[in-house]
């Protein structure tokens, strides 16, 4: 990762998360939330020691490639040393519609797996707006921000860029 990049991200997760004990990471497996784990592990590793981090993935199944997904997550994960959590979800979208379903999916599942101490994490960038302008309508809780059990932190969209920037900060 580009250092520059890696400390804005590492100054956000000092300010955000400067007494938090334990993360629980949102992984879907694509760059964002990719990056913003990696970029975790490392500030866990470099300034962060006594910081508990796990990650999870929501298997919605509505993907012919969700179970790569899956195994690439927890491959991911395994490499790097995190521990890591795969959450089936049933998503019945007769209702709301599938995008709103598997949200509601998404967000149970958090709910159920978080531990009293842990704050969620999820990654975003500026494309992701259909996600942005619904988490905005429900209550501001769940994505490109953290949560713990009634406390949110803001993480000043730390990935406020598009995913050509983000890729290009990688790789530089």
């Amino acid at each position: 990762m580009n250092t520059a990049f890696d400390e804005q991200l590492f100054a956000t997760f000092r300010r955000v998360f400067s007494t938090q004990r334990a993360l629980l990471a949102g992984l879907s497996g694509g760059l964002d939330s990719t990056v913003l784990l990696h970029a975790l592990r490392q500030w866990q590793i470099t300034e962060r020691a006594d910081l508990r981090l796990r990650a999870v993935y929501i298997h919605h199944g509505l993907n012919p490639l969700a179970d790569s997904w899956a195994a690439h997550c927890r491959a991911f994960c395994e490499a790097h040393s995190v521990p890591f959590q795969m959450c089936p979800v049933q998503v019945d979208p007769r209702q709301k519609g599938i995008e709103a379903a598997a949200r509601e999916a998404r967000y149970q599942a958090f709910r159920d797996i978080i531990a009293p101490d842990e704050a969620l994490v999820t990654a975003q960038h500026l494309d992701d707006q259909s996600e942005t302008f619904f988490s905005g309508i429900k209550a501001r809780q769940w994505p490109g921000r953290a949560f713990s059990h009634g406390r949110k932190y803001e993480l000043q969209r730390a990935f406020a860029h598009s995913p050509v920037t983000l890729f290009q900060s990688c790789t530089a």
